[in-house]
């Protein structure tokens, strides 16, 4: 059932069913780190492989809760995917100076940054209320959403990005100033399974007040990634496999007899 499943997934990329401007799908990314004090970063992880040259907007900005954002005033840059695997963590650190400049800090972990024509400020989030946006289309233009994560109660509403708060959506408490996914990383049967873990504000650690509260939880944890287990046939194949390889080496050579 999972094969035919499979097949039919690859069966409707070659078919072209993605929107116009999309190739990645929704839940491909999600936020796993957002940060409004210092230095203004987040974190996104990949559950599932990604390939070379997509191109991500990262957009802060309130969605008019119908079909567009609320204006152009706010941040927004252009991310470009290197190849990476499922499970990656992607850091972004930005400061609230131009992203034309590109200056160090302005870094991401994996792939490379451009400024974008609505998006000369970068991106200034907010302790007091924020939203983030992944999406793919073009500048200010999404043409399918893949994630989001919000301080504000997605206020406006998601309808028209097709994102689920708790699942595609994080919703952080109001006035949250930086917080971290502190849940499960490994073993779950498959990258999907951790959306409904990610996408829930227990599972998160968080801080905030007055001043910078960034050092209570940054760096973001990078290195422990996501990772799934082997389906238990796959895992007692695998076994057998091994058993099998083991008695093979250890089976006793026969003697060759001389006349």
């Amino acid at each position: 059932m999972k094969m035919m499943m499979l097949w039919m997934a690859a069966g409707a990329a070659a078919a072209g069913l993605a929107p116009a401007g999309a190739a990645l799908s929704l839940g491909s990314l999600v936020f796993v780190g957002f940060d409004a004090d210092g230095d203004d970063s987040f974190a996104l992880a990949a559950l599932a492989n990604i390939p070379a040259g997509e191109e991500v907007y990262l957009r802060d900005e309130e969605w008019n809760g119908v079909d567009g954002f609320v204006g152009t005033a706010e941040g927004e840059v252009k991310w470009i995917t290197p190849s990476l695997s499922a499970g990656t963590v992607i850091q972004f650190t930005f400061t609230n100076q131009s992203i034309d400049a590109l200056v160090d800090p302005f870094q991401v972990s994996h792939g490379t940054l451009e400024a974008t024509p609505t998006g000369a400020n970068a991106l200034d989030l907010s302790g007091s209320g924020e939203t983030l946006w992944a999406f793919q289309g073009s500048s200010n233009a999404p043409a399918a959403f893949l994630a989001a994560i919000s301080t504000d109660g997605f206020a406006l509403g998601l309808e028209g990005t097709g994102l689920t708060e708790g699942v595609t959506a994080v919703g952080l408490p109001s006035a949250v100033d930086v917080a971290e996914y502190s849940g499960p990383r490994s073993g779950q049967m498959s990258y999907d399974a951790y959306l409904s873990m990610i996408g829930q504000a227990t599972n998160w650690t968080t801080a905030d007040g007055s001043g910078d509260q960034s050092d209570m939880i940054l760096p973001f944890d990078a290195a422990a990634g996501f990772s799934v287990a082997p389906e238990p046939g796959t895992a007692a194949f695998l076994s057998w496999a091994g058993l099998l390889g083991l008695l093979r080496r250890r089976r006793p050579v026969p003697a060759c007899g001389h006349g």
